[in-house]
């Protein structure tokens, strides 16, 4: 049983971590990082942009989050010949991940998540403070990777190379 102290320091600990970072930081990081992404996938496509051959668009979609509600985001749109493959901003308040986009093509899904910059597959941890002085955890230094699907979950780094190779991928269901 759950005596009253516990539960005031509880509600008391919740307030305390709510005042470190506001939700509408989180939206507005997490947006700046979705704007860093399509900004690197673009530019890897610099060299092949043509008409009707390679083109970039954007388009407004809105996204539901408990958190959040409600909030307008851009969907990456890459035309090649006739496939369309759209790069679909999932949330940043998931489980695992500061944030996950989908790039779906014709012939499948990859996923691009936000993760640890070393981490090579999810890593769980839980933490409990119970002393007051402990100092506090450095800052998650996030980037994007490519990740397999669940249950062997694992992250590939995003570079030029695997962006193109993952586009292929969803567009012809290889890569060679």
């Amino acid at each position: 049983m759950v005596t009253k102290n516990a539960f005031s320091k509880f509600v008391s600990d919740q307030g305390k971590a709510a005042d470190d970072k506001s939700v509408d930081d989180e939206l507005v990081e997490w947006l700046a990082f979705l704007s860093e992404l399509y900004v690197r996938t673009e530019n890897s496509l610099l060299d092949y942009l043509q008409p009707g051959v390679l083109e970039v668009r954007y388009s407004p979609i809105e996204l539901h989050e408990e958190l959040v509600g409600t909030y307008s985001a851009e969907q990456q749109i890459i035309l090649v010949g006739k496939n369309t493959v759209r790069l679909t901003p999932i949330g940043t308040f998931l489980i695992g991940t500061k944030g996950r986009v989908d790039m779906e093509g014709p012939r499948g899904v990859a996923r691009l998540i936000l993760a640890p910059k070393g981490a090579t597959a999810p890593q769980v941890s839980f933490s409990s403070t119970t002393n007051p002085t402990t100092s506090p955890s450095p800052p998650i230094e996030w980037v994007w990777k490519f990740s397999t699907p669940p249950p062997q979950i694992r992250y590939t780094e995003l570079t030029d190379e695997t962006f193109r190779t993952a586009l292929m991928r969803v567009v012809n269901g290889n890569a060679s």
